[in-house]
């Protein structure tokens, strides 16, 4: 188990003195007393809100998802905060935030580079039958998305993400946004259910979202998958 546990960890970057960061937290980074997860937290920075590192702790901490399943990193104490972040929350990648009145989005992807659509005539035990492939290639990935008989497969591929970022555009990426008998806004975000060997396995309250994964390769490439039905 231990084995399991340290190979899912996320392998984090350099984290310096002066780097600005960006939180990805779909549900913010929450700010601690102290730098660790048993200390008490005062509140949470939104997604979205950019970070200057003043101070980093090397404590070799990794934070809890499930079972066996965590995010390493480090604590760092932002600039004019007091208090101390996990760097799981944030990346130091170029990101975009878009927002409406109650809601705000992530952008990891960056800009669609070029767009691809044919159509594959593909045989089984069933017959044969027709599948449209599209794939778009962006700044930060690609993702193939690949439609028949009402459903579509999505696999999304990034470039150099570190797990933490994966996992964080997984979450956003899924994320329900919901109302109350009040009309005030929350998040429904995925849950993770277990691993099997290097696939992790995602529940979503999106009713028409199944077989949520997010899967690292022995080489380490990591994607995101998912099937949408009408």
């Amino acid at each position: 188990m231990f084995i399991v546990y340290f190979l899912l960890a996320f392998q984090f970057g350099d984290l310096q003195q002066g780097q600005l960061v960006t939180i990805i937290n779909a549900l913010g980074a929450a700010v601690h007393d102290q730098p660790m997860f048993e200390s008490s937290w005062k509140y949470k920075l939104p997604l979205g809100q950019r970070l200057e590192v003043e101070q980093v702790i090397e404590t070799g901490a990794c934070y809890p998802i499930g079972e066996d399943f965590c995010l390493q990193g480090r604590w760092f104490k932002p600039v004019g905060i007091s208090g101390f972040v996990f760097s799981s929350d944030v990346t130091s990648r170029a990101v975009r935030m878009s927002q409406t009145k109650y809601v705000s989005y992530l952008d990891m992807m960056g800009d669609l580079i070029s767009e691809k659509s044919e159509t594959e005539m593909v045989h089984n035990d069933y017959g044969e039958f027709q599948v449209e492939v599209t794939d778009f290639v962006y700044e930060q990935g690609k993702t193939n998305v690949r439609y028949s008989d009402g459903c579509a497969r999505i696999v999304v591929e990034f470039n150099n993400f570190t797990r933490a970022e994966a996992y964080h555009y997984l979450m956003n990426r899924f994320t329900q946004y919901i109302t109350d008998a009040d009309g005030n806004y929350g998040k429904s975000v995925p849950h993770f259910v277990r691993i099997s060997g290097s696939v992790m396995y995602f529940e979503s309250d999106y009713s028409f979202t199944e077989d949520l994964e997010m899967r690292i390769a022995d080489n380490g490439m990591i994607t995101v998958s998912s099937v949408f039905c009408d």
